[in-house]
């Protein structure tokens, strides 16, 4: 059980960095390549990326993308002064950044301009922005030196307003009822009340509801999803003394032992797993996933044990002591079934049961006492089949148009890893990484 607290704490004391962690892109100043220097251009670049370390510090889990990430990032044949405007949001989806900045450097008469803006990648939102002349490179560093802080900390406050919770995915066409259109035509008669331009808005022309509709098809969110997956395991045992409070003995004696139990706490290993994964997303807030994993066990413990043999009759006893190391090496095909459930858009628990097949398995078995040593080994000795629960967390990441997974899964044995009674029944940890791209 310590075990199992030592695992869990440690992943919780990482889950908050990893849920509330946010990436900051500051992309290279554009401008005409006859009106500055790419040294200049570099330069008010890293002014704009230095101000935003200073407002968003690593302390409260803001990182600042250096120009090394973002270059390696970027999708093959894509430039930054390929895209401006509101594609950078486009841009920051495609290196995984939250939140985007880029300045623009123009001609104004006689005067240099720089124009910044801030968006925030997931609603493709300008959160800030400003403007502003000089006559020089360095007046626009003083620029930006100055107007830097407050465009900064609008992406810190909107990071801190925002709820744990999101909002409702775009309803399709056939989601739309009459009432939610009369309430967007009561908006739109508002917003041109307030304009000074107010039109009759009742009827909805033929064109703009079929244009709605196509927009609310192409923003269908993807339910069926494909990825690879791979993981470490924590491998361990509990349930069991592997025999040593059983032990065979004539019906003249009693038998009791010492140290069994230490068996059981020395016993741990290290493994791994890598497979594939389906999941069906029939919601934001719930999902169904099933993997295919190829996971290799293994384990080892040992055990200073003290056998007494007394005799019924006349009382006398005798004590050995022995050492015994055992281990187990297992290569299972894996089939969870997991129902998901996603309380906000960065985070998830899940459970449900998992099906093991072994197709290889050897446990060993090494006795050392005053008469020597002993080994004993035996191959495909452990069932076929072994049913499991299986309960977990995690953190999920959108990475371009794909999505990155990490969880902590505990997994407990329901049947033992034998036929036997004494045998074992199996918990793991396991820390894995998912890519859904497929």
């Amino acid at each position: 059980m310590n075990k199992i607290c030592s695992l869990t704490v440690t992943f919780l004391l990482l889950f908050p960095c990893l849920l509330f962690a946010k990436y900051m892109a500051v992309l290279e100043t554009l401008s005409p390549k006859d009106l500055l220097t790419m040294q200049e251009r570099l330069y008010l670049t890293d002014i704009l990326r230095g101000q935003a370390v200073q407002i968003l510090p690593a302390e409260q889990n803001w990182t600042i993308m250096t120009r090394e990430n973002i270059n390696v990032m970027l999708p093959p044949g894509k430039k930054i002064e390929d895209c401006e405007g509101s594609c950078l949001a486009e841009t920051g989806k495609n290196i995984a950044a939250d939140y985007v900045a880029q300045a623009r450097i123009s001609q104004f008469g006689k005067s240099l301009a720089i124009t910044a803006e801030l968006y925030e990648t997931a609603s493709s939102k300008l959160v800030a922005s400003f403007v502003g002349k000089g006559e020089s490179v360095e007046d626009l560093e003083k620029i930006v030196k100055e107007q830097s802080p407050d465009f900064f900390k609008k992406a810190r406050d909107l990071n801190e307003r925002k709820s744990d919770t999101t909002k409702a995915v775009v309803a399709t066409a056939e989601e739309t009822t009459p009432k939610a259109v009369e309430t967007s035509l009561k908006a739109e008669n508002a917003y041109a009340e307030l304009d000074g331009k107010k039109q009759n808005l009742d009827e909805p022309k033929a064109d703009t509801v079929k244009a709605g509709e196509q927009a609310a098809d192409s923003s269908k969110p993807k339910q069926i999803w494909g990825g690879i997956t791979a993981g470490v395991l924590y491998n361990d045992f509990y349930s069991s003394k592997f025999g040593l409070d059983n032990i065979k003995h004539d019906a003249a004696y009693n038998v009791s032992s010492d140290g069994a139990d230490d068996l059981l706490k020395n016993y741990w290993g290290v493994g791994f797993k890598v497979g594939m994964g389906l999941m069906f997303m029939q919601s934001q807030y719930f999902n169904l996933r099933g993997d295919l994993n190829l996971a290799f066990r293994q384990g080892t413990g040992e055990s200073n044990v003290a056998v007494t043999l007394t005799n019924k009759d006349s009382g006398k006893s005798k004590k050995s002591d022995m050492k015994i190391e055992y281990s187990v090496t297992q290569l299972n095909i894996d089939l969870p079934l997991l129902a998901r459930i996603s309380p906000s858009s960065a985070f998830y628990i899940e459970a449900g049961p998992m099906f093991s097949f072994n197709v290889y398995s050897k446990s060993k078995a090494k006795i050392t006492d005053i008469f020597g040593t002993q080994t004993y080994e035996d191959n495909g000795g452990l069932s076929t089949f072994e049913f499991d629960i299986a309960t977990g967390l995690g953190v999920t990441r959108s990475v371009g148009k794909s999505i990155l997974d990490f969880d902590l899964r505990f997994i407990i044995g329901i049947t033992r890893i034998s036929d036997s009674n004494s045998s074992p029944k199996t918990w793991q940890g396991q820390l894995s990484v998912t890519y859904w791209f497929l």
